[in-house]
């Protein structure tokens, strides 16, 4: 087994042991698609990248969504 495709078999290791929503997440989905980018998988390169991507914006639209969830809140119950 070389490196690379223990370096893959353990990122997904990870990928099955830590919350759907830890920040870690977005990072090691980024760390996939370059690892198969370097193993010359470009497809599976872009979906991992194409995931990274997804997990990150919808981190950074979560804050602004509770803000606006408990603002209504505030709203409706005074």
């Amino acid at each position: 087994m070389s490196e690379l495709d223990l370096a893959e078999k353990y990122f997904n290791r990870l990928l099955e042991q830590i919350s759907p929503n830890d920040p870690q997440r977005g990072d090691l989905y980024k760390d996939l698609g370059e690892l198969t980018s370097q193993t010359g998988r470009l497809d599976q390169s872009i979906e991992w990248h194409k995931k990274s991507l997804d997990f990150k914006a919808q981190e950074s639209i979560q804050p602004i969504i509770s803000k606006y969830c408990i603002e209504l809140n505030r709203k409706i119950f005074i």
